[in-house]
């Protein structure tokens, strides 16, 4: 483990040395990955309520912008001379 993280060890480890990863940060990163999926859930849910977005899933919008792009731009040569 990196030596500029050892004071962690008696304050969040309870004296204990750490190995290779401080649980603090696991610890950390939980809550925050957490609640990153739930703003990304909220975020989603208003785009569905305000009818900007038709599904949860947006991979399958990105499909339909590919499609919808490459049937406009089908007759269009990719190289001009």
């Amino acid at each position: 483990m990196v030596d500029w993280l050892r004071w962690l060890e008696p304050i969040f480890n309870q004296g204990e040395h750490y190995e290779k990863l401080p649980r603090l940060v696991v610890y950390f990163i939980l809550p925050v990955a957490c609640f990153l999926m739930l703003v990304r859930v909220i975020e989603a849910t208003i785009g569905i309520y305000l009818g900007t977005h038709d599904s949860l899933i947006v991979s399958h919008e990105v499909e339909d912008q590919i499609d919808d792009l490459s049937a406009t731009h089908h007759d269009q040569p990719l190289h001009k001379d």
